[in-house]
């Protein structure tokens, strides 16, 4: 028992740190009439990580915590946006 106790504490505290370094990041793309805009690729530059906004224009993202993190905005037929 005295064995297995510092082995659980290590591991809650591993799984703790883990889970602190990412962050949520919510929104909602809308057009220039503040209308929901549905299927607009929103990605953390230079990841994989992304999402696909839904029909009422929000998006959720969750990614590593990082205070250079910059969104991409893409739609077929539009610029792209930062």
């Amino acid at each position: 028992m005295r064995q297995i106790l510092p082995v659980l504490i290590l591991v809650f505290a591993c799984n703790f740190l883990s889970t602190a370094q990412t962050i949520t990041v919510n929104g909602k793309v809308t057009d220039e009439n503040e209308e929901p805009f549905p299927g607009v690729t929103v990605m953390v530059k230079g990841t994989s990580t992304g999402a696909s906004t839904d029909e009422e224009g929000k998006y959720t993202i969750t990614t590593k915590k990082d205070s250079n993190l910059v969104l991409q905005f893409t739609f077929f037929g539009f610029q792209d946006k930062e």
